[in-house]
């Protein structure tokens, strides 16, 4: 995928229409190889498409009614409830898609949804991926450091009128990347601070030797 995005680039003058990138794939597929080929290439792309839609699908529905309507609306809805309501919200959320994905003006700049939910990911690396190797980590440090990586992140996608992820001032640099250093300076300072002032979290797991020795 990374080549024929490359080829993509590449090939970017001859690409029609220039201001869809989400079509930048089909056109390099419809140039470059034969008639046969091609469609089974775009029989291939849709039938793809049918099983990582269905799955994310089903999961929004999901953490819809599990995070949304029975966290705030009804916390005591019955499980049949929330599976009507997720089998409803499955339907809302395919069209919705659906219409956005077709909508010209929405599809243009669809491929950059995933490159920036990526940038927004990448902020979440110090409290859920660091933490699996240690739990020394301050979590006020952490805290600070992915609301610090989140507001940039948002502040630089909206300078670039949000129709792309990388930062033009800074050479080009991905804004996730960018994001995440100054997330883990944040985090790294924060440590510092929590250990000069005596802060410093206690390991979890610890058992305390007196209470492994028996009562008499």
């Amino acid at each position: 995928m990374a080549i024929l995005g490359i080829a993509a680039v590449v090939e970017r003058g001859s690409l029609y229409p220039k201001s869809i990138s989400s079509l930048a794939f089909p056109d390099l597929v419809l140039k470059v190889f034969p008639p046969a080929f091609t469609s089974f290439v775009f029989a291939a792309v849709v039938v793809g498409s049918i099983v990582p839609a269905s799955i994310m699908a089903l999961a929004s529905a999901n953490l819809l009614t599990r995070n949304l309507y029975l966290e705030y609306i009804n916390k005591g809805a019955p499980q049949q409830r929330q599976a009507f309501l997720s089998r409803i919200l499955v339907f809302v959320v395919i069209v919705a898609a659906l219409a956005f994905s077709l909508v010209p003006a929405a599809s243009g700049d669809i491929i950059y949804l995933q490159t920036m939910g990526g940038a927004f990911i990448l902020q979440t690396l110090p409290a859920v991926y660091m933490a699996l190797f240690t739990d020394k980590l301050n979590k006020y440090a952490v805290g600070l450091g992915w609301a610090a990586g989140m507001v940039l992140t948002v502040v630089m996608l909206f300078q670039v009128h949000l129709v792309t992820s990388l930062y033009g001032p800074l050479g080009d640099i991905y804004i996730g990347i960018f994001a995440l250093v100054v997330n883990l300076g944040v985090v790294g300072l924060g440590q510092a601070i929590a250990f000069a002032m005596g802060g410093q979290a206690k390991p979890q797991g610890n058992i305390d030797n007196r209470e492994l020795v028996p009562q008499e």
